[in-house]
Formats: C-alpha cells, structure tokens, sequence
C-alpha cells in the first residue's frame, strides 16, 4: 500500500492527518473519553505535519531558482 496515493488523494499529508485526528476525536467525544492530553497531542503532531508541509513547499517553489512552481525557466 502506497501512503503517497492515500495523501494525493486526500489532498496532501496534512489534510489526511487532520481528518484522521477529527474522526478520532469525534468518536472520543461520543463516548465521552475526549481528553485534554489528546487534544494536546493532536493540536501538536498536526502543527508538526503543517510546518513539514510549509517546508516542503518552500523548499518546491525554490529549487529552480525564480520562485515559480509552474516550470518556468529562470531568464
């Protein structure tokens, strides 16, 4: 199983973890075990992922040296 497929196809890594942590904490809050800790725990791990996330992009954005994600050549 490839991860790479399931977060393309959720729309990135941070929106598959953020919609794993929501339905996680949904089933928590039905049957009344949603902790402060977990919140904690998912509120963190989430900022971790979208700082990774931001990085990567940036990162993308400038490797061909113009800041351009479209292709573009650098003039």
């Amino acid at each position: 199983m490839d991860l790479n497929k399931i977060y393309n196809w959720l729309g990135g890594r941070s929106s598959a973890f953020a919609l794993g942590f929501f339905v996680v904490g949904v089933v928590l809050a039905f049957i009344d075990k949603l902790t402060a800790n977990y919140i904690a725990f998912a509120g963190a791990l989430q900022t971790l992922v979208s700082a990774r996330s931001v990085a990567d992009d940036y990162h993308t954005r400038n490797s061909n040296g113009n800041g351009h994600t479209t292709g573009e050549e650098k003039k």
